[in-house]
C-alpha cells in the first residue's frame, strides 16, 4: 500500500540487479522513489539473506562485476587486476587493495563469493 506499480517494479529492478535485498534498508536506495512513503512500508517487509545471488570474485569478469550496483568499471577492473597478480582472493585481501573505498567494498562483499 501507498506504492504504484512503476514504483514496485523499480524496487524489483534494483533487487533483481543486486542478486537480492541482504538489508530491508536497502529498498531506500531504490532510484526514483519516495524515500519517505518507503520508510513508512519497510517494517512490512521481509528479505532472505540466504536467497541472495553471488558473484565468484575468484572467476567472474570485469564485466560481469561491473554490472553490479554497488561496483563500478574501475573497481571491477581493480579486483580484477589484483586477482590476477595475486590468484585467489579473499574478502580481507579486497581492504588491501588502496585505491578501493572501504565504505564501497563493505557494500559490495555480501554479493561476493571468494
Amino acid at each position: 500500500p501507498g506504492i504504484g506499480s512503476k514504483t514496485a517494479l523499480r524496487i524489483i529492478r534494483f533487487r533483481d540487479a543486486l542478486g537480492g535485498f541482504i538489508s530491508v534498508n536497502q529498498v531506500l536506495e531504490t532510484r526514483g522513489t519516495d524515500s519517505t512513503a518507503l520508510k513508512k512500508l519497510l517494517p512490512g517487509f521481509t528479505i532472505d539473506p540466504s536467497q541472495v545471488r553471488k558473484i565468484n570474485v575468484n572467476s567472474c569478469s570485469e564485466e560481469e562485476l561491473a554490472k553490479h550496483p554497488y561496483a563500478s568499471i574501475r573497481e571491477a577492473k581493480l579486483i580484477c587486476a589484483y586477482r590476477k597478480q595475486r590468484g585467489n582472493v579473499s574478502a580481507e585481501d579486497l581492504y588491501l587493495i588502496k585505491t578501493l573505498s572501504p565504505e564501497r567494498l563493505q557494500k559490495l562483499i555480501p554479493y561476493l563469493s571468494f
